[in-house]
């Protein structure tokens, strides 16, 4: 099926609602050039597209169009429980501060949710997954530097609009990347051996999404 398609190259910036492309224009290029690094199904039928090129592309195709969704350096979208939106921090590059936008299927619009440069102390989102249809999970943490690793975890209200205080990790640890599986949280956590930061190693820890909603004072039943 990919191989088929075709799509315009956008010479531009992301413009937001997303541009809208098909198969019939003049500076179509063959998919056959780009790596493939991810697909993934959405709830009306549609596919997601991960894919990279001097850069990293995210597609939404379908029968009658590909959208453009980001052409930024964004990161790997990750889908909702529902299938109906994905979320993603753009760009999502080594000392860049990013910012997270969620793409609905039903609006077919981007927003965005968090402007990176509205953290504190050059802080950035370096990982994002969805706990539920309403909580997305967060590791933010300093952008600059072969230091930092990782960061703290923060849950993020999509309803309120509202990211919670850190759950911040024990001396000489970050939190590196999240893995969900259903209501298993499993986190990746960087632990240096020493002050100098020179080495370190990692080990992957699961906690239960509800523990994490108390520990930040959010709850499922409002």
């Amino acid at each position: 099926m990919l191989k088929s398609l075709f799509y315009i190259v956008v010479l531009f910036s992301l413009t937001i609602p997303p541009i809208l492309l098909d198969s019939q224009g003049d500076m179509n290029i063959n998919l056959d050039e780009f790596q493939l690094l991810n697909e993934e199904k959405l709830a009306d039928g549609s596919t997601v597209l991960y894919m990279e090129n001097e850069g990293k592309y995210i597609f939404i195709v379908d029968k009658k169009r590909i959208q453009l969704i980001d052409n930024n350096f964004p990161s790997l979208p990750a889908i909702s429980p529902d299938r109906k939106r994905f979320v993603y921090i753009t760009p999502h590059e080594w000392e860049t501060i990013g910012d997270l936008y969620v793409y609905d299927i039903v609006t077919r619009k981007t927003q965005q949710f968090l402007n990176g440069y509205d953290l504190t102390n050059q802080n950035t989102p370096k990982a994002v997954d969805w706990l539920d249809d309403r909580y997305l999970l967060l590791i933010i943490g300093y952008a600059y530097g072969t230091i930092t690793q990782g960061g703290s975890l923060y849950v993020y209200d999509m309803d309120k609009k509202q990211l919670s205080s850190p759950i911040v990790p024990e001396k000489l640890t970050e939190f590196k990347d999240i893995h969900i599986e259903k209501d298993k949280v499993l986190i990746d956590i960087v632990r240096w051996k020493d002050e100098q930061f020179t080495e370190f190693t990692i080990k992957q820890e699961v906690m239960n999404s509800n523990e994490i909603l108390e520990r930040v004072g959010m709850s499922r039943v409002e």
